[in-house]
């Protein structure tokens, strides 16, 4: 079972959420992730391709230093008579044991051992400097992360600093910095906690709701070639760096199909607040198709992917929105809805980039949620930041 393959919301509605015991909902969260980790299976194939490859290269080390030593015994006996007269200065009597090719074998070698050994003594040493670089560089888990990266002086954490008052056993914690060596942690219910003192109205399974819609909706978009179908909940700098894609796919002849079958292991991550702005970040599992067709022939056969395998990919989804006292999350049943600023009305962000009532252009990241970057998640690559609720630029 792999971390994410599970969404773990299945059996709780936004309406009973509410009512649970923040203690038992945050025991229950932190049992589940616990029960991940003890069972991912990723790793620990992971570990086992590792060992695996470990012993190919070390049978195939041992093989060219055996095959070398057969070759250099094999020059010495085609070349007996020759290499014994010149490092005895006779001629040898009768037919060469193998004793005797090994010891002109040795002999031969003998003023060239010197210079050998300390060839061994520095492969040694630069075997050992590498493992204890890479050691220090790659920590295999979180305690080794947290031993490595400790802060002694805790006015250095100020700017990115955790707040814990309001739950002190919710969050990892606050030195530890953004790594690809651990796993993301599901902090769904303490965000909540924390954002709902601000913005009453958030909740957060009808935004990881509206956060899959929104993913499923960006992918439809990118498939049929028409970003403008996501324009209204992708920030600008996505929706150009996007379409900057999807014109140089038309320029290769390229066309990019996605086929989303489900959504599992959706969480909230974290929090972030930062010069006037909040993000927050999900994380979820697509089971996917994902294949590229050539748009010069008239065939669904592809030039990249399988048109039948299923795939399975993690992705770090960031939304943002501009950050006031008075910021509302309107979000139910899988739709954002904004006011109007000129007119007040609600307008149904998926669908409207203008107000349907006044017709006045609604820039939906001022008063509401909008998709700022999409990424893949790669294990062992993709930093992931665990600190939970990070407020920038404050005095604590």
């Amino acid at each position: 079972m792999g971390f994410f393959d599970n969404d773990e919301y299945d059996n709780i509605s936004p309406e009973s959420l509410d009512g649970l015991a923040y203690d038992e909902l945050n025991k229950r969260l932190h049992e589940y992730n616990q029960a991940i980790a003890d069972e991912d299976e990723d790793v620990i194939q992971a570990r086992k391709e590792k060992q695996k490859k470990e012993v190919h290269i070390f049978a195939a080390a041992c093989i060219i230093i055996f095959g070398i030593a057969i070759g250099y015994f094999l020059y010495i006996y085609i070349n007996y008579t020759e290499l014994y007269v010149k490092n005895f200065g006779i001629r040898p009597k009768g037919k060469a044991s193998d004793e005797d090719i090994i010891f002109l074998g040795f002999t031969v070698l003998a003023p060239a051992i010197p210079y050998i050994l300390v060839a061994i003594t520095i492969g040694i040493i630069a075997i050992f400097s590498y493992y204890f670089i890479k050691a220090k560089k790659n920590p295999k888990s979180i305690d080794d992360y947290l031993k490595i990266n400790e802060i002694e002086d805790e006015n250095l954490i100020r700017d990115g600093f955790t707040p814990q008052n309001f739950h002190p056993e919710s969050f990892a914690n606050p030195k530890q910095k953004p790594s690809p060596y651990i796993s993301p942690n599901n902090y769904t219910s303490e965000i909540m906690v924390f954002l709902q003192s601000t913005d009453p109205t958030f909740n957060s399974l009808e935004f990881i709701e509206w956060g899959k819609k929104c993913f499923r909706i960006f992918w439809d978009a990118w498939t049929i070639g028409n970003m403008e179908a996501a324009r209204i909940f992708v920030s600008d700098d996505l929706y150009n760096k996007m379409r900057s894609l999807f014109e140089d796919n038309i320029k290769k002849n390229r066309k990019d199909v996605y086929k989303i079958y489900s959504l599992l292991g959706c969480f909230l991550n974290k929090y972030e607040r930062e010069s006037g702005f909040e993000y927050l970040t999900i994380y979820l599992t697509s089971v996917h198709r994902h294949y590229v067709l050539d748009t010069r022939r008239n065939s669904n056969i592809p030039i990249e992917g399988s048109i039948s395998e299923d795939m399975k990919t993690v992705y770090q989804l960031k939304f943002m929105r501009r950050f006031t006292l008075d910021q509302k999350t309107k979000i139910k049943g899988g739709i954002q809805t904004v006011i109007c600023p000129n007119c007040g009305a609600e307008v149904t962000a998926l669908n409207a980039g203008r107000c349907e009532f006044c017709g006045s252009v609604i820039k939906v990241s001022e008063f509401s949620w909008v998709l700022s970057d999409i990424d893949e998640y790669i294990r062992n690559k993709t930093p992931v930041d665990n600190r939970g609720v990070i407020i920038h630029n404050v005095k604590f």
